[in-house]
């Protein structure tokens, strides 16, 4: 119970930067892109919906700990639209930033995706249903990725 509490006290304190991030930026994206002297920028629009979809993620991470198909279920499908937000929007002006990014979300989803795979089959079946699942999954989402890419 403890646990819960300190999550919800964490996702209010994230929600509240959040918003002061949102409402208060230190530069806009267009005064401080082509300062050379500047960290790399991302679009704030971009933050918005990133940061916002992280905050899901940990929501339900949180809230369905102990139920791990839909836990795992819901955080591949946002791992998904982190992956698509970023591959539509491009946010950052350097460009192999976004190709790193897009690299960790391709990950992220393969991991989600193999998670299910593991969950889906019980543990007392043999393996071999399992390995050809995998395989087939791994053939389908790397074969989506080259048609996006």
């Amino acid at each position: 119970e403890k646990h819960i509490i300190i999550a919800r006290a964490a996702l209010i304190a994230l929600a509240v930067y959040i918003i002061q991030h949102t409402l208060l930026p230190s530069g806009t994206f267009k005064e401080t892109m082509r300062d050379t002297d500047l960290e790399i920028m991302f679009v704030p629009v971009y933050l918005q919906a990133h940061f916002l979809l992280k905050t899901i993620f940990c929501g339900i991470y949180v809230i369905f700990y102990q139920y791990n198909i839909v836990r795992v279920i819901i955080l591949t499908a946002i791992n998904i639209a982190l992956l698509g937000l970023n591959n539509s929007m491009k946010p950052c002006s350097v460009s192999w930033v976004n190709h790193l990014r897009d690299a960790f979300f391709v990950h992220a989803t393969l991991s989600g995706i193999q998670s299910l795979n593991y969950l889906a089959w019980p543990a007392n079946l043999s393996t071999k249903e399992m390995v050809v699942s995998t395989l087939l999954s791994n053939i389908v989402f790397s074969s989506a990725g080259m048609l996006l890419y």
